[in-house]
Order: structure tokens, then C-alpha cells, then sequence
């Protein structure tokens, strides 16, 4: 198939342009997560073969590859909580390529080139998205209809409410082409990107995906909120993102690719899926997740998988941070620990290493705000583990430079009690002699 040789070259140029994460043991269990989401659903188009691939980034990020390959962000893996939030993730991608909505529309759109119809786009694409991706008829509404819906202001979440009312059985979206007509106008094929419409299905087979692969899927809505906090701090101070909030509406739409012939796309961009999550996505999969239909098909509780997940991510963040660390890179050791700190995973071991990246190997070249910083997050080291040492050192040096003599004498002592065999035992005497005498002039 054409749109899956032309994926092979984009994801080419994806893996040459980023930088790959080739963590096995993070990559093995992400490869083993989608390998049992995509075969509670059945088997992939001919020609595509599933494969997860990490990208070193901060923005979250997942899309999918017309040719099953699914690209997920490290800032994306950040943000989640557990398996069955990375479930929630991948399952919509997977659904995409279960259900060849992708290269559906790619054929649609050769179609029309082919009979030249330009006119036909609205009414005629319509169905054939919906008929060649989807296998769902689009009953026919009159001129009026449309003209009301063009006029109107239907939110994508009145949308999605539509969505839990259709009964939805093994195909989920049995009457998906009563929903596709009553969306706004900018999410339907002809008045704007037809591949919006996609996402409403995907959302919701992949839900049910999550449910048959034994996941719990109240952890979904969760998910694509999580993302989307972790979009907004990545995008905060961006150049990018100021440079766009400037611009005229045309402009950001053609920069965006969502304005143009063909409904706002060229055909060679459905090699991939939209990275996009929109506003009321969460709140529709929550409504969903508690639908009969959805309710029907789960067997038992669910799997959440905190643990797993926690000791993944945990060993992938401490190992990239780490060897940051240790080379002296603390802007990215910092920015490492930061994110999985914001993300929740909060342990003593990260929140030493946060309060060390603050200030570096010398504490003295660091501004005051820097020491600030470290020296709260070192506080919350020594509360989240006492018997921790290395933050009371680390207190002892800062507090050294702050010319708090007998709070680093203290930290010192606790340090030296809370590893008696430290190899740096006799500086650290040395160190505490050394407090005691400035302390007392």
C-alpha cells in the first residue's frame, strides 16, 4: 500500500532529525503493553507490523505510523501514572491502525483526485472516509441540515455526549455516522481537517481495546489530562508557541496545515496520525468508562499496574538522569528529575539529586534563588527517607556557604551517624571541626 511505503520514509527522517531512546528494558515492556492492546482487537492491516518506538522529548507527544509504528515521547511516559494510563495512549493509536483509518482517508483522497470532483468534497468524503476506513454509512441529510450545523456552535464534548448514547456492541461506533454529521463544522471532512472526525472513533475503540486487554478504563480520562498539563509546562516560555499566539488565524492555519485543499491536508501527510488532544477528550472518555456498553465488557476490576510502571519509568529516568549527572550536565539532569518529580513520582533518591542539580558541583557559583531551590528539595529528601545520608551532606556543604555554621555542623554529624563506613568520613570531621571554629568567633 502506498501510504505505508510512504510511513517507512517518515519514520526515516523521524529517527534522524530526534533523538531515539533505546532503553531495552523500557522498550520491551512498552512493545509488550501494545502487542496485548492491539490483539484484544484483532489482526493488523496486511503490510504493517507493530513496533513502539521512544523519542527523546520534553512535549508529550503520541501518534501512530501508517505502517504500525507507534512513537511515543519520553515527556508523553513522564506524565503518566501507571500501565493502565500508557494503555489508554497507546489503545487509541491502536485503534488507528486496526482500523486503517489512515491509509481509509489516503485512498479517499486519491480517489478524488482521480475523478477531479472538487466540489464533491464535503458530502462526497465524507462518505468515503467513513465507508473505506470505518466500514459505517452515512445516512443522507437534507441541504437544511447541513446549513444549521454549518451555523452552529456544537462543542466537541456535546459531540462526544452524542457518542455514549449510540449503542455501541463489538463495533463500538455502530452508529458513528449519525455523530460524524452532527459535529461542528471545523472537525468535519470539507470544513476543515477530516481527520478530526477519526479521533472521536479512535477514542472510543480504544477504550474498548483497554477493556479487552483487561485494563481498567476509568484510568483513561486521567491519561490525556495528565498529558495536557504536561503540554502546558512544556510549552511555557517557548519561542514557538509565542511566535504563533501572534500570528492571524490564516496564517497559524496554513503554518498548522489545517487549512488547503482537500480538507486541509495533503494526501502524504496521513502517514501519520494527529498528536492532538483536544479540550473535552478526558471528560467524554470518563463518561464513556462508565457507559453500559463499556461496563459490559469488562471482566473483574481491571488492571491499574502502579507498580510496574513505577519501577520502568524509575530505572529509565534514574539511569538518563544519572549519567547527565555524572557528566556534569545538571540542566538536563535537573530538567530529568524535575519531570518525573511533576509527574508524581516523588522519592527521596529523585529529590536529592533535584536539590544537587540546582546548584551543580560547587554551591558558591550557584545564585541565591538556585540554593533556595536545593535546599527544599534536599528538605524533602531527608522527610521522605532520613536514613538517606547524602542529602545531610549535601545540606551541610549549602548551609556551609551560607554561613550557617552550626545548622552544617548538624547536618554534618547527621551524616556521618547516618553512614558511619563513608569513605569521605575523615573530610567530614575535618568539615565539622572546621563549623564549630567559624561558628564560635
Amino acid at each position: 500500500m502506498a501510504v505505508v511505503r510512504l510511513a517507512a520514509d517518515e519514520y526515516s527522517s523521524i529517527v534522524q532529525s530526534s533523538r531515539v531512546v533505546t532503553d531495552r528494558v523500557l522498550t520491551g515492556y512498552l512493545d509488550e503493553v501494545a502487542q496485548k492492546l492491539l490483539s484484544a482487537g484483532g489482526a493488523l492491516p496486511r503490510g504493517v507490523s507493530l513496533s513502539v518506538t521512544v523519542l527523546d522529548k520534553e512535549m508529550p507527544e503520541v501518534y501512530s505510523l501508517a505502517n504500525g509504528v507507534l512513537v511515543v515521547t519520553s515527556g508523553a511516559l513522564l506524565a503518566l501514572e501507571n500501565e493502565a494510563q500508557l494503555a489508554a495512549v497507546l489503545s487509541h493509536e491502536g485503534a488507528h491502525l486496526l482500523g486503517s483509518h489512515y491509509p481509509g482517508i489516503y485512498q479517499a483522497f486519491r480517489e478524488q483526485e482521480r475523478k477531479k470532483r472538487r466540489g464533491a468534497l464535503a458530502a462526497g468524503l465524507a462518505g468515503v472516509v467513513v465507508g473505506a476506513a470505518l466500514d459505517y454509512t452515512v445516512q443522507t441529510r437534507t441541504s437544511e441540515v447541513f446549513a444549521d450545523l454549518d451555523a452552529g456552535d456544537i462543542s466537541y464534548r456535546e459531540a462526544m455526549k452524542k457518542v455514549t448514547a449510540i449503542e455501541t456492541g463489538a463495533g463500538v461506533l455502530e452508529g458513528f455516522s449519525e455523530v460524524y454529521q452532527t459535529l461542528p463544522p471545523e472537525t468535519r471532512a470539507g470544513s476543515g481537517d477530516p481527520r478530526l472526525p477519526l479521533e472521536m472513533v479512535a477514542d472510543s475503540e480504544g477504550l474498548a481495546l483497554m477493556v479487552r486487554a483487561g485494563y481498567d478504563p476509568g484510568q483513561a480520562g486521567q491519561a490525556w489530562r495528565n498529558l495536557r498539563k504536561a503540554a502546558d509546562r512544556a510549552r511555557e516560555g517557548s519561542r514557538e508557541a509565542l511566535a504563533m499566539a501572534f500570528l492571524p488565524p490564516q496564517m497559524r492555519a496554513l503554518m498548522t496545515g489545517v487549512a488547503g485543499p482537500m480538507g486541509g491536508i495533503r494526501p502524504e501527510a496521513l502517514t501519520r496520525t494527529i498528536s492532538q488532544n483536544p479540550p473535552d477528550r478526558p471528560g467524554f472518555l470518563d463518561s464513556l468508562a462508565r457507559s453500559r456498553e463499556i461496563e459490559g465488557m469488562k471482566r473483574g476490576a481491571g488492571k491499574v499496574g502502579r507498580e510496574e510502571f513505577a519501577r520502568v519509568m524509575g530505572n529509565y529516568v534514574m539511569g538518563d538522569a544519572r549519567a547527565a549527572f555524572d557528566a556534569g550536565d545538571y540542566a538536563t539532569a535537573r530538567k530529568l528529575f524535575q519531570a518525573a518529580w511533576d509527574s508524581g513520582k516523588r522519592s527521596a533518591d529523585i529529590a536529592y539529586y533535584l536539590g544537587r542539580s540546582q546548584v551543580g558541583e560547587f554551591a558558591f557559583a550557584a545564585s541565591e534563588r538556585e540554593k533556595e531551590t536545593a535546599e527544599e528539595y534536599l528538605l524533602k529528601a531527608v522527610e521522605l527517607d532520613p536514613r538517606m545520608p547524602e542529602p545531610y551532606r549535601a545540606l551541610g556543604d549549602l548551609y556551609g556557604e551560607w554561613e550557617m555554621y552550626p545548622e552544617a555542623a548538624a547536618m554534618y554529624r547527621k551524616y556521618l551517624k547516618a553512614a558511619p563506613g563513608a569513605s569521605d568520613r575523615s573530610r567530614v570531621q575535618r568539615q565539622i571541626e572546621k563549623m564549630e571554629r567559624k561558628g564560635s568567633r
